[in-house]
């Protein structure tokens, strides 16, 4: 009986020390179970947040993008007008090079005009003062004396006519001319409009 007693003891230790390994099994096991479920928030957290950083960095790379090929546009207008502003630039130059240069021309013209005078000049032949005095004297004097000459038959013929009121069968009532009449006649407007004509 003793040694039942005894064997009782010893099972009922053994199961006492099996309890107690049991128990510390489970704290460990629950211990476990509580830091899983503490990593899996974890990393959920961190995949959620991994997540957002990744939009955000996907919309920052397709704003850059964007920004990217609105620069390039901006670059490519500014560069064309660049062009465009040059070669108008470059027409107003040669706009102002021909106008400069028609201008020079134009500047240059009264000289050339001087100088080509001054070669007329030269080869002109040269008469003296005296000389010219008299030619321009004989040149005023010509038509005086033409018009004197023509209206001088004129008034010969009209006063060789007789009067209405004489005597046509008397020879010297129209064969002789009244002088004052004659004078009066190479002053008067016959003889203006004969001048007018003859200028005509």
């Amino acid at each position: 009986m003793e040694e039942l007693e005894e064997a009782k003891r010893l099972l009922e230790v053994d199961r006492f020390k099996l309890q107690e390994q049991k128990d510390k099994l489970d704290e460990a096991q629950q211990s476990f179970d509580q830091d899983f479920e503490k990593k899996q928030r974890e990393i959920e957290v961190n995949r959620k947040d991994a997540e957002v950083t990744l939009r955000e960095l996907q919309n920052k790379v397709k704003e850059e993008q964007f920004k990217l090929a609105t620069d390039q546009a901006t670059f490519k207008e500014e560069f064309r007008q660049f062009e465009w502003a040059k070669q108008n630039f470059q027409e107003d130059i040669e706009e102002l090079q021909s106008k400069q240069s028609e201008l020079k021309q134009f500047e240059d013209q009264p000289n050339r005009m001087k100088s080509s005078l001054d070669q007329q000049e030269n080869t002109l032949p040269k008469h003296r003062p005296s000389e010219d005095r008299c030619f321009d004297r004989a040149q005023d004097n010509e038509p005086e004396e033409e018009t004197s000459q023509a209206s001088s038959p004129t008034n010969e013929t009209d006063s060789s006519q007789p009067k209405a009121g004489d005597d046509k069968s008397d020879p010297d009532t129209w064969k002789k001319p009244p002088r004052k009449r004659r004078r009066k006649g190479a002053r008067g407007p016959l003889r203006i409009g004969r001048s007018a004509s003859v200028n005509d």
